[in-house]
């Protein structure tokens, strides 16, 4: 099955930049620090 990889690694980030979304809202972060939260998977 061809495009499992990705369609995993792309739920992945959404479920990741959810996260951190929910994170700065609660928290109140600023850029700067959302930026230090941005997610690496493809990494």
């Amino acid at each position: 099955m061809k495009g499992d990889a990705q369609t995993v690694r792309a739920a992945r980030r959404d479920a990741c930049s959810g996260f951190i979304s929910t994170v700065v809202l609660r928290c109140g972060l600023d850029k700067q620090q959302r930026l230090q939260l941005s997610c690496a998977t493809d990494q």
